[in-house]
């Protein structure tokens, strides 16, 4: 790099520019934290969405349920709405018979009991203590069914907050992914000043800074935090090397090997004497 460059910096002393350049590696580091930690949390958001739409059947871990109020509400809220829907396919599944049939078999079997008929129209004993334990029995559903009458109700509060709860997650959501962009802005110009400042360093005798610590790519950060990537990010990834890095070191020149002279004929067109044939004389 020419001295231009540098030009600011021929005027201070060295030891002011090594503390330049130390506090600069210091707010790279604390950036690249930053945008791990903020790759983590959109991660551990996304997780519990999947748990709240049945995606996946447990809910992450939280290990610090004080920082993520929000996503610990939401995880209460689908255990409750598992709750309360279990309940009603239980009840659903014990009663079998919904409660407006129920309504209308009653008032059938009330009617042909108590209204006055003619003899040959009325039941035969047998038959109306079949209708009596019958009736009785409905009579027992439909107490059931107004004992849980709230249920439903509380089934629809349920999905409704839990609903309300993931688009406030999906809308903080926006927000991280607004903080990452102004995280990728104010590291870029300090990862240049950086290089500049050591540029600057290892051209003073006597001085070995620290090299600037390598940019962890989207790509990288994503898929350390648990996220899928697509095919062509996964093909990028390993067409510049991001999955794996493996050391570098150069292979020994392979020695060719020489012909064999035995080995190799020269092909020549061999040529005999012909057979004699209808045309010869």
């Amino acid at each position: 790099m020419s001295n231009r460059f540098h030009k600011d910096l021929a005027v201070l002393p060295r030891e002011a520019v090594e503390a330049t350049y130390a506090s600069t590696i210091a707010q790279v580091n604390r950036l690249d934290e930053e945008r791990q930690r903020l790759y983590m949390d959109k991660k551990l958001r996304s997780e519990v969405i999947k748990f709240a739409v049945n995606k996946i059947q447990q809910p992450p871990l939280i290990d610090h349920p004080e920082l993520h109020a929000n996503l610990v509400q939401a995880i209460n809220e689908k255990h409750e709405f598992d709750r309360l829907l279990n309940g009603r396919d239980e009840l659903t599944a014990r009663l079998a018979v919904p409660r407006h049939r129920l309504v209308q078999a009653m008032g059938s079997f009330y009617e042909r009991l108590t209204v006055s008929t003619k003899a040959s129209e009325a039941p035969h004993l047998a038959a109306e203590m079949e209708m009596f334990s019958k009736f009785f029995e409905m009579q027992a559903m439909v107490r059931v069914y107004d004992g849980h009458q709230g249920l439903h109700a509380e089934l629809d509060d349920a999905r409704r907050a839990l609903l309300e709860t993931v688009k406030a997650i999906n809308r903080e959501d926006r927000k991280f992914t607004q903080r990452l962009n102004a995280n990728n802005e104010q590291s870029r110009p300090l990862r240049r000043e950086a290089g500049r400042l050591r540029a600057y360093l290892k051209g003073i005798p006597g001085t070995n800074p620290a090299p600037v610590p390598e940019q962890v790519e989207e790509f990288t950060l994503r898929l350390a935090a648990g996220n899928s990537l697509s095919i062509e990010e996964f093909a990028a990834m390993l067409e510049h090397g991001g999955l794996t890095k493996f050391e570098e070191t150069e292979a020994p020149a392979a020695i060719p090997k020489k012909r064999s002279t035995t080995a190799m004929r020269r092909a020549e067109p061999r040529r005999g004497r012909r057979r004699p044939g209808k045309r010869d004389p």
